[in-house]
């Protein structure tokens, strides 16, 4: 098939730090945020214009370059800005449109063609960053004259994007320059804009619980409040309507739905939502897609089950919470107390053992929903407690927990040891954890703000889990926004913001 390569030039104006003033002097002792430069773009790739990039309602722009192909490329230059800014390397970024299922690169080049760094794009998703280093030798040459990014790896074409309808440039091609603020504040700051949208579903999900529960707890909470409210407005645009179609994407997706409830208990999506549940579940009262129970349901099914039930009063959803609650940890909790991420009815297996976002979906999706319901079950609390018990008992040194809880040989991974510890926060609040678990979920989040970049963005979340056990125990992690989501929820329990 012949590809239709257009040859583009974009100009940006009045977007990015960088375009403010003509040239950039370095920061003087006042406390200034990071900023981003954002470039010219020309070079050969494909435009195209867009009004949702996964699942989130949003106009935009975007380039796609086709990959192993020396004509098809991005040249990117920026206009005005001083090397003496950059003290040693910086960080150069772009945001992935496309939802990747190959092991792809970026090659970054000089405009002479010489090689600096290369971005992994491996599984990537929609509004996922990617970055690389600029090293300090070839900061000056790529300010004067600019860099090329070519695609590499055997794949469909990439795009990246390349404007959006509200001007945030942390989603544009961009150089970072660092501020001198603390990077928690930088990441309040993202959890209070749109800079943290990710795609819709259970990613999403994370990120909206996040900002709602700083909504509650933060002394600044009407910041979050406003946000939370442009969260869901770009993700549920119709009031009217049904956004989403669930048979499509099915049940892994219907996290959001707890906070659209909270927003707006009459919209029509949620009753569609509660037909399709019911639509999916078993002759024993699971609810799931095909033959597997996933972790996942604690979350993206019990979670709202009670707060919808709350909401719309309906106690007969309450007891359906508590059912798939019981259910999963019947069936994917091991004779050790291990906790798998899915069990097949068909063949009696379990899959993906103690891998840790999975153990996020079990706790935090129990915690979260107990923490719900009018009268939660004495059972279900001493799950929680077993479950948080056993996890203490293997969190690393530094507060972290790997890929694959337990195993050294994995990553730690900082969306998971959120989550975990979050639950573990959840539940010293309400009186059902003692001091071993406040302690545990303390030095948990000072494992994860250790992760977070300059401009506030979290690293070291590992990538869905499309690509299977190998590679999940290979990833280092990306800066994938829902890890956000469950780090601002455990900031919300733990230290929330003072204004």
């Amino acid at each position: 098939m012949r590809c239709l390569i257009m040859v583009i030039t974009i100009v940006f104006s009045n977007v990015g730090s960088g375009c403010e003033q003509d040239i950039k002097t370095p920061t003087d002792n006042r406390k200034e945020a990071a900023s981003y430069f954002v470039p010219k773009i020309t070079g050969n790739y494909a435009r195209f214009k867009g009004d949702k990039i996964g699942g989130v309602k949003m106009n935009y722009e975007s380039a796609t370059i086709y990959p192993d192909s020396s004509n098809s490329e991005l040249i990117l230059k920026w206009d005005n800005v001083a090397s003496t800014l950059f003290k040693d390397s910086t960080s150069f970024r772009l945001t992935l449109v496309s939802d990747l299922n190959t092991f792809q690169k970026f090659s970054v080049y000089t405009m002479g063609n010489v090689l600096i760094d290369s971005m992994d794009l491996s599984l990537g998703t929609p509004f996922q960053l990617v970055q690389c280093k600029i090293q300090e030798e070839y900061v000056s040459d790529v300010l004067e004259n600019g860099l090329k990014v070519r695609l590499k790896g055997k794949g469909l074409p990439v795009g990246v994007i390349t404007q959006t309808e509200h001007n945030l440039d942390n989603f544009l091609p961009h150089l970072l320059l660092p501020g001198n603020r603390p990077t928690r504040e930088e990441f309040l700051d993202k959890m209070a804009s749109l800079a943290c949208l990710t795609e819709y579903g259970w990613q999403e999900g994370c990120v909206i619980d996040g900002i709602a529960r700083l909504s509650e707890t933060a002394e600044d909470g009407m910041r979050y409040k406003k946000n939370l409210e442009k969260h869901l407005s770009v993700i549920f645009p119709d009031d009217e309507g049904i956004n989403h179609d669930y048979e499509k994407i099915g049940m892994e997706f219907t996290s959001c739905l707890a906070q659209l409830a909270l927003w707006k208990p009459d919209h029509p999506e949620i009753n569609s939502v509660l037909d399709y549940w019911k639509s999916k579940t078993d002759s024993i009262g699971v609810i799931k897609n095909g033959n597997k129970i996933v972790a996942e349901g604690n979350y993206t099914v019990a979670w709202p089950l009670a707060v919808i039930a709350e909401q719309l009063d309906r106690p007969e959803l309450a007891n359906e919470a508590i059912h798939q609650l019981r259910l999963r940890r019947k069936y994917l909790v091991d004779e050790r107390g291990a906790i798998w991420l899915r069990y097949n009815f068909e063949t009696q297996e379990r899959t993906f053992p103690m891998w840790s976002r999975g153990l996020t979906w079990y706790v935090l999706g129990l915690a979260k929903t107990l923490d719900a319901l009018p009268n939660p079950p004495k059972d279900l609390i001493e799950e929680l407690q077993r479950a948080t018990d056993y996890l203490i008992s293997i969190q690393g040194a530094d507060g972290m927990w790997t890929v694959f809880a337990g195993d050294p040989e994995t990553a730690p991974e900082t969306s998971g040891t959120s989550g975990v510890a979050t639950a573990m926060a959840i539940g010293v609040r309400r009186g059902w954890l003692g001091k071993d678990a406040e302690a545990s979920a303390l030095l948990a989040m000072k494992g994860v703000e250790k992760r977070l970049t300059l401009d506030g963005f979290l690293d070291g979340v590992a990538e869905e889990n499309k690509g299977g056990l190998e590679f999940q125990r290979e990833t280092n992690g990306s800066l994938c926004n829902w890890g956000m989501g469950l780090f601002a929820q455990l900031l919300a329990e733990l230290a929330p913001p003072v204004n």
